[in-house]
């Protein structure tokens, strides 16, 4: 299967290395590492930080979402809806 095809999803609580194993799994099988986070601050142009300052959490979780859609490859969200913190 061509390396584009293929996709590692790292999924996990806040804090629990993510985006510490990830880098390292990328390298060994010469694959680029995407940051959901980072490519959240990328597109709009704020911090995780400022972004849950100035607009709160609901506002990130849907900035996340659409940028996990965006990476994987994926055109809108349609129908997301959220209980507790939990999107399907």
């Amino acid at each position: 299967m061509p390396a584009s095809k293929s996709r590692i999803i790292l999924t996990g609580f806040s804090g629990t290395g993510k985006s510490v194993a990830g880098p390292i799994i990328a390298e060994r099988l010469g694959w680029r590492f995407i940051d959901t986070d980072e490519a959240v601050e990328r597109g709009s142009g704020k911090s995780i930080l400022e972004i849950f300052r100035d607009e709160g959490e609901e506002a990130f979780r849907d900035r996340e979402a659409d940028a996990r859609v965006r990476l994987l490859g994926g055109g809108r969200r349609r129908g997301h809806r959220r209980r507790r913190g939990t999107m399907w």
